[in-house]
């Protein structure tokens, strides 16, 4: 009997408390596991979402749309691949020439607006040209000198804030401030504008 150990009884707990027990360290260790994760961690979460979402509500209009759009299965007559290579060709033509000559470019896209005011007659030719901005600088070019100066005479009038649209000093000398005179000073003015009368 000296070898043997004494057992001490362990208390006994209600099997309902036992239960109870697992499920309330189970919560706590949830509400841990929650108020632990990282805020950049949720936040990686939800962009990579938000993506998802994006990517699917794209595709579905890209499905709806190729599904309303049955015309790129209409056959293509020959004027319209004519016309479509025509059109190929020009914009080509005239990236072409406004990278050589990019000063003429420029100098086109500021003039030809009021040189077509002019010469009204002349905007259906340069629409019809293969390169509009070659076929408007030479008839631009083509202009007399007089008629040269005159445009750019008519370009100076139109812009805002030029010293032509502003009146002369001499002008501004005869303005008289009718506000700041007495009633004698104002009749005595008027009287004499009317010639004494």
């Amino acid at each position: 009997m000296e070898n043997q150990e004494t057992v001490e009884p362990e208390e006994v707990v209600p099997s309902e408390e036992i239960a109870e027990q697992p499920q309330e360290a189970l919560e706590v260790e949830q509400e841990q596991e929650e108020t632990q994760v990282p805020l950049h961690a949720l936040q990686k979460e939800r962009r990579k979402r938000q993506e998802a979402e994006e990517r699917i509500r794209l595709y579905e209009e890209q499905k709806l749309a190729e599904a309303d759009d049955s015309s790129r299965y209409d056959s293509a007559t020959k004027e319209d691949l004519g016309k479509t290579q025509e059109e190929t060709l020009r914009i080509i033509e005239e990236r072409k020439w406004a990278r050589d000559n990019p000063e003429l470019f420029q100098k086109i896209n500021d003039e030809l607006p009021g040189f077509l005011k002019r010469s009204p007659n002349l905007a259906s030719a340069i629409e019809s040209a293969t390169n509009r901005y070659e076929e408007a600088w030479e008839l631009m070019s083509a202009l007399t000198p007089k008629q040269q100066k005159q445009l750019s005479q008519a370009k100076k009038q139109e812009a805002p804030g030029s010293p032509s649209g502003i009146p002369k000093a001499a002008a501004m000398s005869d303005a008289v401030d009718l506000m700041s005179m007495s009633d004698a000073e104002f009749n005595a003015w008027r009287k004499e504008k009317r010639g004494g009368r």
